[in-house]
């Protein structure tokens, strides 16, 4: 039993969903190196696109002063270099600043990622994406909608008609004069 604990742990040394300690090893626009458990590594913002050279130079500042970094692995991610990761600077969620200050933004929207909805929250608060539709216009298409459906199913109706009970009874019409 020890020897598959000892085996488990040397084959997945990082487990998804654990809060980890690290130390920032080097920190430039599109790379991040902490250590942690003894090893370099090259970490990815889980899910966040930075689009602005300040948006960089603010998560390299938050790394670079911190007392304590720690990175959370989402349970949905794979685990290969660079490793996308929940990043946390004194207990500042530094995807949260990052997109509160409008400078990057959600890759995907899945709800099963672990701080979708928290970031969700700050995406909707901080600006919109689209303008709001009305929901005068949607009620009016779909009336539209089930107005197509009625006629097409009447113009299937008359085709019936003409086809096969018309078509019948003029057939047996011409039989009896003959």
């Amino acid at each position: 039993m020890k020897l598959l604990a000892i085996l488990y742990a040397a084959l997945f040394p990082f487990l998804h969903e654990t809060v980890y300690t690290a130390t920032l090893t080097s920190c430039e626009p599109g790379k991040i190196v902490i250590n942690s458990q003894g090893e370099d590594m090259i970490v990815s913002l889980f899910n966040l696109n930075i689009i602005s050279e300040k948006g960089w130079t603010r998560t390299c500042t938050m790394l670079e002063d911190a007392k304590e970094i720690t990175f959370e692995i989402d349970s949905t991610s794979k685990i290969d270099e660079p490793v996308p990761v929940y990043l946390f600077a004194d207990g500042k969620f530094i995807q949260e600043e990052i997109i509160r200050n409008a400078e990057g933004y959600s890759i995907i929207h899945n709800p099963e990622y672990k701080y979708q909805k928290r970031l969700e929250k700050l995406t909707q608060t901080s600006a919109a994406m689209a303008v709001p539709h009305d929901d005068v216009e949607t009620e009016h298409s779909r009336s539209y909608g089930f107005i197509y459906l009625v006629v097409f199913i009447a113009l299937w109706l008359v085709l019936y008609y003409q086809l096969f009970y018309k078509g019948r009874h003029s057939k047996k019409k011409t039989v009896a004069h003959s």
